[in-house]
């Protein structure tokens, strides 16, 4: 699959389709796993190269509501599931359909000024601090659920990417990086409502290019 991230963080990934171990355990009464109607872990695309290719972590919340069209069948391996919404985010990211990817979008290009689509995206990770969707869309996550997925997957990323900024987008994301015990580089405003509509949102935004190049 021409844009699947690179084998290091795809073998982070690929376990939660199992689904993920921690989902009965930890998660089963906040998050969900609906694959028919579009709940599986989600919300991260890039690194197309080299672990050491990505300069720049973008993180947001967790993944939101999935669009109408987003389907993934229950009994598919997880690298097909994996596959069919790495080509789904490409398509949003190419052809924005909301607020919340034009923004990313929109930073994207102003970290990579001037080049294809595919160079950024060798150079950037976007990702959750949370893979899973909340049973009703923005609603707070326990701390509990938060560290585990932590654990299982996030910071596992960022030991992976050890070249790179990381970028928290939004008050929530910032919060959920210090409960799991990390620090980003630069805390900018979140890419989608409320906090996007904010007149100091796209200067926070400018700003991650001075940081990517400190």
């Amino acid at each position: 699959m021409k844009y699947f991230p690179c084998e290091e963080l795809l073998n982070i990934l690929l376990p939660s389709y199992g689904p993920c171990v921690n989902y009965d355990i930890y998660c089963k009464s906040e998050m969900k796993w609906m694959p028919e109607i579009g709940h599986v872990p989600r919300g991260y695309f890039g690194a197309f190269g080299r672990p050491e290719d990505v300069k720049l972590i973008l993180i947001t919340a967790e993944p939101g509501d999935p669009y109408s069209s987003q389907r993934y069948e229950a009994t598919a391996t997880p690298k097909q599931m994996v596959a069919s919404l790495c080509k789904d985010t490409f398509g949003y990211l190419v052809n924005p359909p909301d607020q919340f990817f034009r923004n990313l979008k929109k930073i994207i290009n102003l970290c990579w000024p001037d080049m294809k689509f595919e160079e950024q995206m060798r150079k950037t990770w976007i990702t959750d601090s949370c893979l899973c969707s909340a049973k009703k869309e923005g609603k707070a996550v326990p701390i509990e659920i938060c560290k585990v997925c932590g654990d299982s997957y996030l910071k596992k990323q960022l030991n992976v990417l050890k070249n790179a900024k990381l970028i928290a987008l939004g008050g929530k994301a910032e919060r959920r990086l210090k409960m799991q015990g990390i620090n980003p580089t630069y805390k900018a405003y979140s890419v989608a409502p409320p906090g996007c509509n904010y007149k100091s949102a796209k200067p926070s935004w400018e700003q991650i290019n001075r940081y990517l190049r400190d």
